[in-house]
Order: C-alpha cells, then sequence, then structure tokens
C-alpha cells in the first residue's frame, strides 16, 4: 500500500512539473480567446501580400510552381486564418472581410480563366478521379465553398450566399451521382 501511495504521489509531482521543465522561458500560455502577437504578426504580413499585386503574384506563382494544389490550399487555410482572428478580435473584421473577399475572387476569377485543372496536379485527369456529371472537382469546390462559408460567417450578404448554396449544391449532385 505505502509503494502505491508513493507512486501516486510521485506521479503528481512529476504531472504537476511537467509543464515547467518542457515551457521555455519567457513563452506564454496560449489564450484562445485572443490572437497570439506572433499569429497577428504573420497574418499582417499576409494580407500586406494580397494588398500588393507584385508582392501576391510572386507568392501565388512560387507556391503554384511547386504544387499546384498548395496555391489553393494556402489560400483556404488563410481565409480560415483570417475568420478566426476576426472572430476573436473585432478589430481584424474589416480587414479580414476584404481580404477573404479578394483572395475568393482571385480564386475565382482564376478558376474561370484556367478552369479547375489550375489547382490540381496531373493525377486528378485519371479516369478514376473524373466525375462526369455535373463536371468538375470536388477538392477544388470544396475548398472554394468552404472559404465562401467562412466568409459568410463574419458578413452574410446576398452575393456571397447565393454563389456558396449554388458551390454546395453542385457538390452535393455529384455526390449524389457518385458510386459511393
Amino acid at each position: 500500500m505505502r509503494t502505491l501511495a508513493l507512486f501516486i504521489l510521485g506521479c503528481v509531482v512529476w504531472w504537476g512539473s511537467i509543464a515547467r521543465v518542457f515551457t521555455p522561458p519567457g513563452s506564454t500560455q496560449f489564450d484562445p480567446n485572443k490572437n497570439h502577437p506572433l499569429a497577428q504578426e504573420l497574418l499582417a504580413n499576409y494580407v500586406h501580400h494580397w494588398q500588393s499585386s507584385e508582392s501576391r503574384d510572386k507568392l501565388l506563382s512560387d507556391l503554384h510552381a511547386a504544387n499546384p494544389e498548395w496555391d489553393l490550399m494556402f489560400r483556404l487555410f488563410l481565409v480560415g486564418a483570417l475568420a478566426n482572428a476576426a472572430e476573436r478580435d473585432a478589430r481584424w473584421k474589416k480587414t479580414a472581410v476584404i481580404t477573404i473577399d479578394a483572395i475568393i475572387r482571385d480564386t475565382l476569377q482564376r478558376e474561370r480563366q484556367y478552369g479547375q485543372s489550375y489547382f490540381l496536379l496531373p493525377y486528378a485527369a485519371a479516369r478514376p478521379f473524373v466525375v462526369q456529371s455535373p463536371a468538375g472537382n470536388q477538392f477544388v469546390d470544396g475548398e472554394i465553398a468552404w472559404m465562401m462559408g467562412m466568409r459568410r460567417l463574419l458578413h452574410n450578404d446576398s452575393v456571397w450566399r447565393k454563389l456558396h448554396r449554388d458551390r454546395v449544391a453542385l457538390i452535393e449532385r455529384r455526390m449524389r451521382r457518385s458510386a459511393l
């Protein structure tokens, strides 16, 4: 019994000290209700990229050259980060909405200009991945719909509502016709 009590006491002491041992000096705990200063700095940097067409084009060109799917995923994750920042801190809302609108508009423009394959690797054209009707790609449509949905969480205007609902309806129709 004494051994068990000492073991439990040792575990309690060890568990209580583990955060002190593995937390770097000067670091702060993450507060889920506030934007971390580093996150704000990173977001401000990417907002700057989107405000400067030269900087944005260079960033997107580099991402796209490495992997076209990374280009689309970068857009999605940036929209998500901006939406989260705006939800936590109202001072980010205007910047987030303007930047998210620019990201989605640019994404839709490239989709119209180059087709959905612009955001896909060559494997996506292989027969098993091609959906005949309605034509399109679930990955691309899903990522775009997700961006639109996050935009609507910040400000749900009629233009984005219609575009979002139409995109989701297209995804649903395609899923209903799939073999799975």
